[in-house]
């Protein structure tokens, strides 16, 4: 069964939250990627989202990290474009 509005806000906020991250706030490392034969054009991507202590996004409360102490890392499972940019970064 075809979810395609599920995937679209699950990219969409994906594409939000890595945009507002700035390149020295996170480390974006990618996990996976996988073709989607349901969805021609499109294909699956999971990434690793690290933060260093204390550092954060500039739109997402999540894209946060509440330790000054530790680093966190979180994964992001996205849809998009086949051949479209994993992210778009925002203006400074």
């Amino acid at each position: 069964m075809k979810t395609p509005h599920l995937y679209s806000h699950v990219y969409l906020a994906a594409l939000l939250m890595l945009a507002a991250v700035s390149a020295e706030a996170a480390d974006v490392k990618e996990l996976f990627a996988i073709d989607l034969p349901d969805y021609p054009g499109k294909e699956g991507r999971m990434i690793e989202v690290s933060y260093p202590p204390g550092a954060q996004d500039m739109v997402h409360v999540v894209g946060r990290n509440a330790s000054n102490t530790e680093p966190a890392r979180f994964v992001v499972v996205l849809l998009k474009g086949k051949g479209a940019p994993l992210f778009t970064p925002g203006k400074e």
